[in-house]
């Protein structure tokens, strides 16, 4: 999702008409947020509108006071039709966005809504988003099971491997990974071996996608230490035979991951050795960039990381790295990663930085290091 200039009023497009349908519906006695947002949902399917679901969060986020403007009902009904194409975002961008329209920090439970609503706080965003909620009676058994399953399948035969894959399609619609406290008891040869079943072409992509995100995915997150050379190997794998799918489900979540580390970057540097990878840099370069918290030092090492990995850049790419790194500055004025990170950009993409060079050297302007000399003389002659 790319961040757009805030604007005073909804452009003129399908998406603003479904967002004064979607107010209007509100506005009705008895109106039921979830029975509106499945009408949108319908039409959208159907093709009555032409925009997409990405571009009604763009709408959402980048027109000024349009959330604030909406009754108590109206945002829940268009959060709730944002959230039912969770998938159609990067994991950054997710998360980004359901900070943004008060899902990461509670910000509409903070806040008075508008006079004629009072001052209630809207009902759960926090599950809707799928951000921050606690795992349910269902999810906990959905993590036993697949904990025996991946046991069985570790010590079995195909019949144990074939019930793995069966589950794993079950689980392809759940978006957090459910496995999280449970594969500490799969080592990593045990996990490079049943990985090998969803990289070839006889694998579904929506169960592939369901062992890298379950399983992988709190693997390379839970790693405290450096990975072992199995894992290492794995992660080339995987990025040589199926590298959207690593990129979106495991790399992409790691490194916007607060909790992302020197084990994590030395993974995603291996995996960006691969060329098949590369192509995915500018989306997962986008996704860190919008993600919100704080920063690490491993950030940057995984930014730069990322940089130095791609090939060509998208529209708008560059031009959201280089905000988030402006916005970030003063917590890395002293820091050599920081002013390494944007002499790199300047370096490899000076025709997509030009339009940049002051945004480059704003963010450079805290940075006391000597690097950052350096960097901002080469941002000074684009």
């Amino acid at each position: 999702m790319r961040k757009r200039s805030r604007t005073s009023a909804p452009p003129d497009t399908g998406l603003a008409a479904l967002v004064l349908r979607v107010e209007a519906s509100s506005r009705k006695p008895g109106a039921d947020p979830l029975q509106i947002a499945k009408d949108e949902i319908e039409r959208l399917r159907s093709g009555d509108d032409a925009g997409t679901v990405v571009d009604l969060a763009r709408l959402l986020v980048g027109t000024e006071g349009l959330m604030d403007a909406l009754t108590h009902l109206g945002q829940s009904a268009l959060l709730l039709v944002l959230s039912s194409a969770r998938r159609a975002f990067f994991e950054g961008e997710w998360k980004e966005l359901a900070r943004l329209l008060g899902g990461g920090r509670n910000e509409f439970r903070e806040r008075a809504l508008l006079p004629d609503v009072g001052p209630g706080p809207l009902p759960v965003p926090d599950a809707w988003l799928e951000v921050g909620a606690e795992p349910e009676a269902g999810q906990r058994a959905s993590q036993e099971e697949l904990a025996g399953c991946l046991a069985e399948a570790e010590a079995g035969g195909e019949e144990e491997r074939a019930r793995l894959r069966a589950l794993l399609s079950d689980l392809a619609e759940e978006q957090e990974p459910v496995a999280a406290p449970l594969t500490a008891a799969l080592g990593d040869d045990g996990l490079s071996l049943l990985l090998r079943d969803f990289l070839g072409d006889d694998a579904s992509l929506a169960c592939a996608s369901a062992f890298f995100r379950h399983v992988l995915r709190p693997r390379v997150l839970g790693l405290s230490g450096a990975p072992s050379m199995s894992l290492v190997e794995s992660i080339a794998a995987a990025a040589a035979c199926r590298p959207g799918t690593l990129a979106r489900e495991v790399l992409s979540p790691a490194t916007c991951s607060p909790e992302l580390g020197p084990p994590q970057v030395e993974l995603l540097k291996r995996a960006c050795r691969v060329d098949a990878l590369r192509a995915f840099a500018s989306e997962m370069m986008r996704s860190l960039a919008v993600s919100g918290g704080r920063w690490s030092e491993a950030h940057l090492a995984a930014m730069l990381a990322l940089v130095q990995a791609c090939g060509d850049l998208g529209e708008g790419d560059l031009g959201e790295v280089c905000a988030s790194l402006r916005r970030r500055a003063q917590d890395f004025s002293s820091s050599l990663h920081f002013a390494k990170l944007v002499g790199e950009i300047v370096r490899k993409f000076p025709r997509e930085a030009r339009p940049q060079r002051l945004v480059l050297l704003e963010a450079l302007d805290c940075n006391t290091t000597f690097f950052a000399k350096i960097a901002a003389s080469k941002a000074q002659r684009l």
